[in-house]
């Protein structure tokens, strides 16, 4: 299990390899079951994004700001890695949910 580094995360990036499992609906359960404690959330959000996943504590949040947005197309999240290719993400100011 990952522990964060100051308080728990918002979002979490994983490459797409780190998820074990021979189906998709493996796949999707062990990230769920490894990643839904570290949001401290029963469940969790995973959304492919190509080279990884991302995975947040509902599915309405979105990695960057929206159009119409003074700030969109930049990033909803600072990141932070904690090896292996993840990064835990903390929402920016003006970005809470």
């Amino acid at each position: 299990m990952f522990a964060p580094t100051a308080s728990q995360p918002d979002s979490v990036k994983v490459p797409l390899g780190y998820a074990r499992g021979e189906s998709s609906g493996e796949r999707l359960r062990f990230l769920k079951n490894r990643f839904a404690p570290v949001l401290g959330v029963a469940s969790v959000a995973i959304f492919n994004q190509g080279a990884y996943y991302f995975i947040a504590k509902d599915s309405d949040e979105t990695l960057f700001f929206p159009f119409g947005h003074e700030r969109y197309g930049q990033s909803r999240f600072d990141w932070l890695e904690q090896g292996n290719g993840i990064s835990f993400g903390r929402l920016v100011e003006g970005a809470q949910a």
